[in-house]
């Protein structure tokens, strides 16, 4: 299990120092790209963890990560718990 939140690059900064500028959680973000193999091209996905690049993910499995994210953090807000998956709620 890796954990992490998806980020999209947005530009290489520094190549040669594996560094890009990464949009995650809405706030732009210097993340070393290092540990991601074939390094990620702006536009891509990639899982952030304490400022480093663990992985590329798919466009999809971000954006399903970010709204499972964005719904337990309404829920946790509004002291409700989010309806299990496949559940009337």
């Amino acid at each position: 299990m890796r954990l992490g939140m998806p980020g999209q690059v947005l530009e290489l900064l520094a190549p040669e120092q594996h560094r890009a500028a990464v949009m995650v959680s809405g706030a732009r973000r210097m993340v070393d790209v290092s540990l991601v193999e074939e390094g990620p091209a702006p536009g891509e996905w990639v899982r952030v963890h304490a400022g480093l690049a663990l992985s590329k993910i798919a466009e999809r499995e971000a954006r399903e990560t970010l709204a499972l994210m964005q719904e337990m953090s309404d829920a946790h807000l509004l002291g409700v718990a989010p309806a299990a998956e496949g559940q009337a709620g």
